[in-house]
């Protein structure tokens, strides 16, 4: 531990060595990062020499101070410590370099009360509700938290109507301090943010099924005067140095061991897009991860969102190609025919191709007629009992490995509505699926039932040829940062399948 804080120190010191003692670096902290930000900026200064210009303002919003607002007033930035989702926009209108980010730390929202006052109980989804609807006055922040709050999270728990009459907006000060003087009997903000104000007492973060966890990322703005120190600052703040202080303000450190970053873009273009076009592949047959648009051409869904978020995130043209089958994705992902494809992990792939760590869990379960004598998971697997498969699925080669007597019966053209066909036409005792699609059948046809339990989870993956460890690692972080961001979570919303579960964060190591 003690050579890698060296080495980190030796690192800093030498992207430091170009710049000069006298030069400023401006820096604007959102509050997520504050109190870990003043005791790093202080050791920095003192070992490199940099003096460090630093103001303070919200990830988004409309007061004076937020880093949005500074920046279209034309401010003279070097450095901007925010939110991720905050950067997207600010890409998008050329104010920063994309190049530049690096991810610091993930925040969970917490919940606090004024210090003495009873203490509610929100340890489940149910008592936490109940804890919204009882309170008399809620406090929540202008900034990431408080608009998941009061835009998604309060309307997901069905009490919109009910937040609405009691609920404030707080711009521009912490929750914590509107909590302090009684002006709210409760207050919501990040766990890190809530942390430094006295007079509080912190509840707790929120439950795990309602939490939603910011990523804060650092960035160079495109007309930074001093890169040099910006680069410098931006390596000191996400190296090892700098957990202990990050972890005691309530945040978690991001570990840029195999971050996008870590690795050269180039090196990871050259093997993930090496034509300079992302060529992804889009399974069809999974009408949870894609769908066609209304117009019946372009596909749509998490899977298309993920693959032009890549694309942007290193600077290439996507091109999606589109597949009927995960069968038919996975063999073009083997002959390179693709760069990349979105399938489910199963071993039988694994053993030929590389895997990120799963960003949604789907269930596969069984669909048989209204009338049909099959009620369980083991009734199903028995002589004579036929099930109708899409050739070459994660369901395919998990029956296939696991079934003793039952008999699978193969549609030619892969999953989707070809398999359902197959189902009817043939008379067959069952059709195996993802629940969603068996589902949406199941409710046009009042003839057909789809069994309570499930067969396995289907974990969703981003698949690539094997033996390219550039980009295998990126990708990996990616998909963690796409999880841990809320982006998968909104991606699956605006597909219309929220019913889907976002997979927990990887386990280190695995």
């Amino acid at each position: 531990m003690r050579s890698s804080r060296i080495l980190a120190l030796v690192a800093v010191a030498l992207a430091a060595s170009s710049v000069a003692a006298a030069e400023d670096i401006h820096v604007v902290v959102s509050g997520g990062f504050a109190a870990a930000y003043k005791t790093l900026a202080a050791t920095f200064e003192a070992r490199t020499h940099i003096h460090l210009v630093t103001e303070w303002g919200a990830s988004m919003g409309q007061t004076t101070t937020a880093i949005p607002v500074r920046l279209d007033r034309g401010e003279a930035l070097d450095v901007i410590i925010l939110a991720r989702e905050g950067l997207d926009p600010l890409f998008a209108k050329g104010q920063v370099d994309p190049a530049s980010a690096v991810d610091l730390v993930r925040s969970k929202i917490a919940m606090a009360v004024r210090q003495g006052a009873p203490v509610p109980d929100i340890s489940s989804v149910a008592a936490f509700k109940r804890t919204l609807l009882e309170a008399k006055s809620v406090a929540y922040s202008d900034s990431t938290s408080g608009v998941y709050l009061s835009g998604k999270l309060f309307k997901r728990l069905g009490i919109e109507q009910e937040m609405l009459a009691k609920g404030r907006m707080i711009p521009g000060t912490p929750v914590g301090e509107t909590v302090a003087r009684g002006e709210a009997e409760i207050g919501f903000q990040q766990y890190s943010e809530l942390l430094p104000v006295a007079g509080i007492r912190i509840v707790g973060a929120i439950p795990e099924e309602t939490q939603m966890v910011t990523v804060y990322a650092a960035a160079i703005t495109s007309r930074a005067e001093a890169p040099a120190g910006a680069r410098a600052l931006i390596q000191f703040l996400s190296s090892p140095e700098a957990h202990e202080a990050i972890t005691a303000s309530g945040l978690e450190p991001v570990d840029q061991a195999g971050k996008p970053g870590s690795s050269s873009p180039a090196a990871v273009i050259q093997e993930l897009a090496p034509s300079g076009l992302l060529r992804a592949a889009i399974n069809l047959g999974n009408a949870v991860m894609a769908q066609r648009d209304e117009a019946g051409s372009a596909p749509k869904g998490v899977s298309v969102d993920l693959a032009r978020e890549l694309g942007r995130r290193l600077g290439v043209e996507v091109e999606l190609v589109p597949f009927e089958a995960a069968g038919q994705a996975f063999e073009a992902l083997k002959a390179r025919q693709v760069d990349v494809a979105f399938l489910g992990i199963e071993p039988a792939r694994a053993a030929e191709v590389d895997f990120s760590a799963p960003y949604v869990i789907i269930e596969a379960t069984y669909m048989v007629r209204g009338d049909s004598p099959l009620k369980t998971l083991a009734d199903v697997d028995q002589a004579g009992v036929r099930i109708a498969v899409g050739r070459g699925s994660a369901y395919d080669l998990y029956l296939t490995r696991t079934l003793r007597n039952a008999t699978i019966v193969r549609a030619a053209t892969g999953g989707g509505r070809a398999m359902i066909d197959l189902f009817l036409a043939g008379k067959l005792e069952a059709v195996a699926g993802v629940r969603q699609q068996l589902a949406a059948y199941a409710s046009k046809d009042p003839g057909l039932r789809i069994m309570a339990d499930h067969f396995m989870d289907v974990p969703q993956a981003v698949a690539l040829p094997p033996g390219q460890r550039a980009a295998s690692a990126y990708v990996r972080a990616f998909v963690e940062q796409m999880k841990a961001s809320g982006f998968v979570a909104a991606a699956l919303e605006r597909s219309g399948q929220a019913g889907a579960r976002v997979a927990p964060p990887a386990v280190p190591g695995r």
